[in-house]
């Protein structure tokens, strides 16, 4: 798409294209009226060509309008006109994920354990704001995904920004970009039933299959994302688009184990049930997992973990060969031992029933 500038936006100044593509352009402006840096995206709409994409901006800014949560960037004004249509986007300060996902592969879990577990927390809130207005973002990914820290120099390298989130627990996460969005109380889509729509490294088999999306679309997107936080790999990456379209339809994932045997058990369930095939099947809502990450991470003295409330019924989530459940009943056993209480997802009744007994034992009580 090539550069213009509506006569109308002249009030803006100095402009900077930032970013170029079939939905649209990006500028960073500075609105004197705000007295601050903003971000415009644009899209000319003469051209016949583009009238999906007219359709997908109108629909970006009428979900922007929708949502108000501190973890979807903000929409500040929108202009819908003849030749053209724009809205105005508050300027994030900082980084977006995909340009700290080398400096992160190259560090110990352990020093970014906390970094990690704070964003997808902080995700899992913008996608459930999201949710709850009964809108699907449909394209969640480490480029969609922006950290914003306040002080932190325009031009500072991905490694220096990293060491700076490491340290200082005061980022905020925002997720962005919204022309893909899903609203599913919308009677119809503008996309075709059949028609590939995403990222083909993050996209959910079913709607890589063009079949009906949910809430749970988005929390599969998340599971690809935090496994390659983790293992610095793409659980599904292959050498061409079709062939991470079809491993994410077919292949599992190889255990995270594999690539970092320091990595908890119970949070390897929970991004294993993220990655399930089945939708049905990933259990989690995303205001269900910011609340078990946030009880998982409260001082062991405070720990109370609902087991009964996290877990799936015991029919609905089958492990893989190198989960099975003699190894989980293995390493739950030791794990228990260290903790007072664990998280476990694991399908067979009587292991599970152990498990409560053994957590009753050590608490000096029954669930």
């Amino acid at each position: 798409m090539k550069a213009f500038w509506p006569k109308k936006l002249s009030h803006l100044q100095q402009r900077e294209l930032i970013g170029a593509g079939q939905y649209g352009l990006v500028y960073r402006v500075f609105n004197p009226e705000l007295d601050t840096h903003t971000v415009i995206k644009l899209i000319e709409v003469q051209q016949e060509n583009l009238q999906n994409a007219r359709k997908r901006f109108l629909r970006e800014i009428k979900s922007l309008n929708r949502v108000r949560s501190e973890h979807i960037v903000r929409m500040l004004n929108s202009w819908v006109e003849p030749d053209f249509l724009a809205f105005e986007m508050e300027f994030i300060q900082g980084t977006s994920l995909d340009r700290l996902q080398v400096p992160l592969s190259r560090i110990p879990y352990s020093r970014k354990e906390k970094f990690i577990l704070d964003l997808v927390e902080q995700l899992c809130q913008g996608l459930a704001d999201l949710h709850c207005q009964d809108l699907v973002h449909r394209d969640l990914k480490p480029s969609n995904i922006l950290i914003q820290l306040k002080e932190v120099a325009e031009h500072s390298s991905p490694e220096n920004i990293l060491q700076e989130l490491l340290d200082r627990p005061d980022f905020l996460v925002k997720i962005t970009d919204l022309g893909l969005v899903r609203d599913l109380s919308a009677s119809a889509s503008i996309t075709g039933t059949k028609e590939f729509i995403g990222t083909a490294a993050y996209v959910a088999p079913e709607q890589a299959k063009g079949e009906k999306i949910s809430p749970a679309t988005d929390l599969y997107s998340l599971g690809v994302v935090w496994y390659e936080l983790i293992t610095g790999k793409n659980p599904f990456y292959q050498k061409n688009i079709l062939k991470t379209i079809e491993a994410h339809l077919t292949l599992e994932p190889p255990a995270i184990n594999l690539f970092v045997p320091e990595f908890p058990l119970d949070l390897n369930h929970i991004v294993m049930l993220l990655l399930q095939k089945d939708p049905k099947l990933r259990y989690f809502t995303a205001q269900r997992l910011k609340s078990t990450l946030e009880e998982r991470r409260k001082p062991p003295e405070e720990q109370r973990f609902q087991l009964q409330n996290i877990l799936p019924p015991p029919d609905t989530y089958r492990q893989k060969a190198e989960f099975s459940c003699e190894r989980c009943f293995r390493r739950v056993q030791e794990q228990l031992k260290e903790r007072d209480v664990l998280l476990v997802v694991d399908p067979d009744p009587d292991f599970l029933s152990g498990c409560f007994s053994h957590l009753g034992e050590q608490k000096g009580e029954t669930d």
